[in-house]
């Protein structure tokens, strides 16, 4: 399995909205947010910039609570 390029996985506070989601990452221009449902929101840059920034631009908005990559799983 590998991480998708430009995808990661968002853990948003309670209440917080995709259009909040896409200004905290406007800077790495944000092609779609899918919501996931329980706060969760997939999210598609289209800069990748790696998670460290993506972690650490969510943490300093005080509105992220988690950020992993998308992993994707490729079955035989």
């Amino acid at each position: 399995s590998n991480a998708a390029l430009g995808e990661f996985i968002v853990t948003a506070k309670p209440s917080v909205s995709a259009d909040q989601l896409r200004r905290i990452y406007a800077a790495f221009g944000v092609s779609e947010i899918r919501d996931l449902g329980r706060n969760r929101f997939l999210l598609r840059l289209q800069h990748d910039p790696g998670l460290d920034r993506v972690s650490s631009t969510g943490f300093e908005s005080g509105q992220i609570e988690a950020v992993q990559p998308n992993y994707v799983y490729r079955t035989r």
